[in-house]
């Protein structure tokens, strides 16, 4: 009875630790970044989305919601513009932009500009 409990928990177990390999399907493609290649110096960040208007400018980098102003880890975003979001890291300057097919969040009477 104990011994087929034990397979049963550590064949639960092994299918977690596979799991976590895993890729989200629903997770956007990585953005392309302005710049030399990432190393420790520069982390790999990716832009998800931008949710922009005339009153309220967002950019979601890593599943983070970060306005102009704040930070995420060394990251600083200095400007939110339609397509794309320019950062301050260790004082280098960085730009993420988006991919066509990822997604930028207007209100209804703006229009389209970078």
């Amino acid at each position: 009875m104990y011994k087929s409990l034990w397979v049963v928990m550590l064949c639960g177990l092994a299918g977690v630790v596979s799991a976590e390999s895993l890729r989200d399907p629903t997770r956007p493609p990585q953005s392309s970044a302005d710049g030399p290649a990432q190393t420790a110096a520069t982390p790999a960040m990716t832009l998800e989305s931008i949710l922009y208007s005339e009153n309220r400018r967002v950019a979601v980098i890593d599943g983070v919601a970060l306005r102009e102003g704040q930070t995420l880890g060394e990251a600083r975003v200095l400007r939110i513009h339609p397509k794309r979001v320019e950062l301050q890291i260790n004082q280098n300057n960085r730009t993420l932009r988006l991919d066509s097919g990822q997604s930028v969040r207007q209100s209804p009477d703006q229009e389209s500009t970078d």
